[in-house]
């Protein structure tokens, strides 16, 4: 018994550091194969400021990524060693993660899930911040579930400030742990309301250098771009802030753009207020655009946009220009694994749910609290969506967490029937 214990002990600390150099081999696969560069390049001016210890010039994006490529800035120019780190990291904490589910068999699905998603480890490749979101939202799983609530609020406060839809995810996650204390009248840890705090911190901050306590002052434009009376003919088929291009490009079919003068915490302001005001002229397509935004980002099993390249929307608006197709044979392959992989999880993530909801009417069967915590990532992220707009690399990261969720359903009812049998 004492070898046995050991030995899976052994294959416990070893299957991540295993998985994680898999997934860096694929990753380099890809790099080897795609038409895009690597782009966390993008970073570097931002990093250069904090290391000279001022304050970031923008408040576009959070400093999250700018902090996370620090330890790299030796790999310019393209940093290809920052996308291996944290391929690496997050890699070894899904599995970590994925570890909780009590059978082998289902374990072992969960861990070939990840390496069977293409579209991720293309955005891994060539996207600016999906791979630091997906280290950091995975550790930030990983300590949330092993009840290591500092660490937790450490590392998902750096995912908030590379990508703020996590904002949403890191408050309902304290809201929840207070929630759970008040119902079990238990004294409220003081901790639970850090991320509250973190959240005033960053407002007034912002409020101090950047004129807005805004947490992105990309929200207002992305906001806008969301509630466009077009978009619902952009998706799925087209990128949107391409075909539409976003509300200040001076080409695109809009008429009202804030003035060059203004700083740009006043265009958050003006472009806000905009997106509300086209939601009230347009009411159809804002319905529309809403029931597009649900179906994209639950049920529709391709890669959104669907079609890859440059299609853009003529300034009249009667009419879609094609630009550059970009097809090849490696992008419609890769397309085509993502939709086989989608579609499997999205059968298995529905199944496992009616599964679920059938065996706790019947005979009161549960799961774990906090296996729940993975679907907190997807199910706060599809609240941010609504308000702005789809595409898959919003998604990508907390949808990978679904099948590992549904794996954990199945495995417990698996291993409770046989207890039962």
């Amino acid at each position: 018994m004492l070898k046995i214990q050991v030995k899976f002990s052994q294959n416990k600390n070893l299957t991540p550091i295993f998985l994680g150099l898999t997934s860096v081999v694929e990753l380099l696969l890809v790099a080897a194969v795609s038409d895009l560069p690597t782009r966390l390049s993008g970073w570097v001016y931002k990093t250069s400021e904090i290391l000279n210890l001022s304050m970031p010039s923008d408040n576009l994006y959070g400093p999250g990524a700018a902090i996370l490529l620090i330890p790299f800035l030796w790999s310019g120019p393209t940093f290809f060693a920052a996308n291996i780190f944290y391929v690496f990291i997050g890699t070894y904490y899904y599995s970590k993660i994925c570890q909780k589910i009590y059978i082998s068999k289902y374990r072992y699905i969960a861990y070939l899930s990840l390496l069977l998603n293409p579209y991720f480890f293309w955005l891994c490749h060539s996207s600016y911040d999906t791979v630091f979101e997906f280290a950091l939202l995975m550790a930030s799983l990983y300590f949330i579930m092993n009840n290591k609530f500092f660490l937790f609020c450490i590392v998902t406060f750096i995912l908030s400030e590379t990508r703020s839809q996590y904002w949403v995810f890191f408050l309902i996650t304290s809201i929840v742990k207070i929630t759970v204390n008040l119902r079990k009248k238990t004294k409220v840890n003081k901790l639970f309301f850090l991320p509250f705090l973190l959240l005033l911190a960053t407002m007034g901050i912002n409020q101090s250098n950047y004129d807005s306590p805004s947490i992105t002052l990309w929200a207002g434009e992305t906001f806008e771009l969301g509630q466009s009376k077009f978009f619902y003919l952009a998706h799925p088929k087209f990128d949107a802030d391409v075909m539409l291009g976003l509300a200040s490009d001076p080409i695109s079919y809009r008429n009202t753009r804030a003035p060059e003068d203004f700083t740009p915490a006043q265009k958050n302001d003006f472009y806000t207020k905009q997106a509300i005001l086209t939601i009230k002229e347009n009411p159809k397509q804002a319905i529309l655009n809403l029931m597009q935004k649900i179906d994209s980002f639950i049920f529709i099993s391709q890669k959104i946009p669907n079609s890859p390249g440059e299609f853009r929307l003529n300034t009249k608006g009667d009419r879609i220009d094609i630009i550059d197709e970009r097809l090849s044979w490696g992008l419609v392959l890769g397309y085509l694994l993502y939709q086989f992989w989608r579609g499997s999880m999205l059968i298995l993530f529905i199944s496992a749910l009616a599964i679920l909801f059938y065996k706790y009417k019947t005979d009161r069967f549960q799961v774990q609290s906090e296996n729940f915590w993975l679907l907190l990532p997807w199910i706060s992220t599809f609240f941010v969506i609504m308000l702005v707009y789809m595409e898959t690399r919003y998604k990508i990261i907390p949808e990978l967490l679904l099948p590992v969720f549904s794996l954990l359903i199945i495995s417990r009812l698996s291993k409770r029937n046989s207890v039962s049998g």
